[in-house]
């Protein structure tokens, strides 16, 4: 009889290690982030989604209010530190790379991804992204289920005959639900309803899926119906605010092309842009599988869509995030079904260098002390600069000026004297219009008032109603050694 050599202890675990590689990334990804979340003081942003958490609401001027619910989910049971008020963003960032592995992804790719600045250190953040991903990636997933179930269905004459639609109303509620959840937390979440129906439509017939579908509809408006009763009462003021943001154009422009193409490449890298030929090419290939079929239709026709916007207006590299999490699953095929391997490698590689020297930078700006960045593109020195500055004005107004109630021209300075424990209200027309200024404080309204706003734009055309002002208190704003800008705290009195 002959023996097997049985594997040693460390064979076993570095087998175990290859096998699970994209959980075991998950897990050092967690705690690398909660350290980021303790070591990086609160955006400026943060702080204003944190304030719609302490005054719940069915929506909110920028956005849908899932992003406060969230936050108000992890800070009532933790308390309001900038750990507990991410922590249900990064717990949900660990949720759409599980849906993404989900969809296939796996191996090199998957760590890649998982190594990108868009989720490495911007998984850390909470903004209406985290949400609107997680609920987006769920939401694929379950288009992929019933594509499936289409699929059997379609190849079995005999099923057809007894059954009207292979999907059960329940599953149609279900995939309603998660679109809503959605919608709840970024209105572009509606362009994932026009991605399933051209699915539908194209492939099925209209018999099949259209009970299906009005269920799936009612519960999705059911779902938003407080966002759009929240716009009716507030003459449609979030609506309008993103319709204007990010829909009106200005015209074609080369700089607005090369604007979008350099956010997107620093952020997920080349190959969506590199493979979005081979994959139209390829079109009849994803068909043999749900997942890709399903992925098709949410990659290619909102890259078209995005890439079109990216060229005609100043675009926000965080509004196309969404393309890419089907693309994912296709590039994993591609990998998967090349026999030119270390060609692969090479071109996975290449493809994700850009986004890779971008972390790469972050990290030597977190933990160095010789910052490569100067001090205006240095975001993270102007946060930890942001923060300190916050904390000196709320500690004056608090200490040395109690007593008058105390405004800012911002909506991210008003947000993040809040935090620091401090009632401050926005000067309405001083700054862009944001959720402190749909019902406006008077300031008139009293005889005297602090206000906080920087040295060159001081706000005195809006407070014409007092006869003068003092200066207290001057904060330079200084960044690496640069003062970039001067902070200085008024008394107007009448």
């Amino acid at each position: 009889m002959r023996w097997e050599r049985q594997g040693t202890l460390s064979s076993h675990w570095t087998i175990a290690l290859r096998t699970h590689q994209s959980l075991v990334g998950i897990c050092l990804l967690l705690f690398f982030q909660l350290f980021l979340a303790y070591r990086i003081p609160l955006s400026e942003d943060e702080a204003y989604y944190w304030c719609w958490a302490q005054d719940l609401s069915r929506g909110y001027f920028d956005h849908p209010p899932m992003v406060a619910y969230w936050i108000r989910l992890t800070t009532s049971i933790f308390g309001n530190s900038t750990m507990a008020i991410r922590l249900s963003g990064i717990m949900g960032t660990v949720g759409i790379l599980l849906f993404i592995r989900r969809l296939g992804v796996q191996g090199g790719l998957f760590i890649m991804i998982a190594l990108s600045p868009l989720v490495l250190f911007g998984g850390v953040l909470i903004t209406p992204d985290t949400p609107f991903l997680f609920f987006f990636a769920a939401y694929l997933i379950w288009v992929t289920s019933i594509h499936g179930l289409f699929i059997e269905w379609g190849g079995d004459p005999v099923t057809r005959v007894y059954r009207r639609s292979p999907v059960p109303l329940i599953q149609w509620a279900a995939g309603g639900l998660l679109l809503g959840l959605g919608a709840l937390s970024k209105y572009t979440m509606l362009l994932a309803a026009g991605c399933t129906v051209l699915i539908l439509v194209s492939k099925y017939r209209f018999q099949s899926w259209f009970r299906g579908l009005a269920v799936f509809a009612l519960v999705a408006f059911l779902c938003i119906l407080p966002v759009i009763l929240f716009n009716r009462d507030h003459d449609w003021v979030s609506f309008r605010f993103q319709w204007n943001h990010a829909m009106i154009k200005e015209g074609f422009s080369w700089q607005y092309i090369g604007r979008y193409l350099g956010g997107q490449i620093a952020l997920i890298g080349l190959l969506p842009f590199l493979m979005f030929p081979w994959v139209l090419l390829s079109k009849s290939h994803w068909n043999q599988d749900p997942i890709l079929a399903t992925c098709f239709y949410f990659y290619v026709p909102l890259f078209l869509f995005f890439f079109y916007q990216g060229s005609q207006t100043n675009f926000e590299a965080n509004w196309s995030l969404m393309t890419y999490i089907g693309f994912w699953a296709m590039a994993q095929r591609l990998i998967q079904v090349s026999s030119f391997r270390y060609l692969n490698q090479f071109i996975l590689g290449i493809s994700f260098l850009p986004p890779l020297l971008a972390s790469g930078l972050i990290l030597w700006t977190l933990f160095s002390p010789k910052p490569i960045l100067t001090a205006q593109q240095n975001r993270l020195a102007r946060i930890e600069t942001q923060d300190r500055v916050t904390r000196q004005v709320a500690h004056d107004s608090k200490q040395k000026y109690a007593g008058s109630p105390l405004f800012a021209t911002t909506y991210q300075w008003t947000a993040s004297l809040r935090y620091q424990g401090v009632h401050t209200e926005q000067l309405e027309g001083a700054g862009r219009p944001s959720q402190f200024t749909i019902k406006p404080v008077d300031p008139c309204q009293t005889s005297s008032i602090l206000v906080v706003s920087p040295s060159t734009q001081p706000p005195s055309e809006h407070l014409q109603c007092f006869s003068r002002w003092t200066q207290l208190e001057e904060y330079p704003f200084v960044v690496q050694g640069q003062t970039l800008d001067t902070m200085v705290l008024r008394r107007y009195e009448k």
